[in-house]
């Protein structure tokens, strides 16, 4: 009886040993594989850097925008228009420069002969201008009788800049941002002049 109960526990002895074994050999696996992944997405990067080192600004500009499908085109002014979201832009940047701006054109339009809405815009203009990161600038055009609200975003890009495609989203991605903030400000300027007349 004792014998039994002595192998018994040797037993169980080797089952745990042969667990915990297969549990490190389990959790090994599982970090070379995380290891393996990280390499690989640093391979991508680098392989990713490697493809755009050198270029310079204005050609890597429209080299990203290719990649993101935005279908950019040179204009007659020699400006970069392009398309994302559904929305025309604009952009400017030269090769001998690390600077580049995007401009998104008659983002909101203001009626020339509505005075007290382009005070409520031009009010707004200037709290934004202070706040987003963005510039926003009006121009009177003399064929319309509107005011075109145009915004535009200076920033850095050059070939250094890691996940470079991420990063033009994100710059892209502000101007919906200040659009979205111009339009809501605006609006509540308008309901509190509403409600201050009642």
């Amino acid at each position: 009886m004792e014998i039994i109960i002595v192998i018994g526990f040797i037993f169980l002895f080797l089952l745990y040993q042969l667990y915990k074994e297969q549990q490190e050999s389990k959790e090994k696996d599982e970090e070379m594989q995380r290891l393996k992944t990280l390499q690989e997405e640093k391979d991508q990067i680098k392989k990713e850097k490697e493809e755009i080192k050198d270029i310079p600004t204005r050609t890597l500009l429209i080299k990203i925008l290719e990649e993101m499908d935005c279908q950019p085109e040179v204009d007659e002014d020699d400006r970069i228009r392009f398309q994302y979201q559904g929305v025309t832009f604009l952009a400017e940047a030269t090769n001998e420069g690390r600077f580049a701006s995007i401009i998104w054109p008659w983002c909101h339009r203001v009626s020339l002969l509505d005075i007290e809405e382009f005070s409520r815009v031009r009010r707004v203009l200037n709290e934004l201008n202070d706040l987003s990161g963005c510039a926003l600038f009006y121009q009177e055009y003399k064929d319309v009788e509107e005011r075109g609200i145009h915004i535009r975003k200076h920033f850095i890009f050059t070939s250094d800049i890691p996940r470079i495609n991420e990063y033009l989203r994100a710059m892209i991605g502000m101007l919906f941002r200040t659009q979205n903030e111009l339009e809501i400000r605006v609006e509540k300027l308008r309901l509190r002049e509403g409600e201050a007349l009642i």
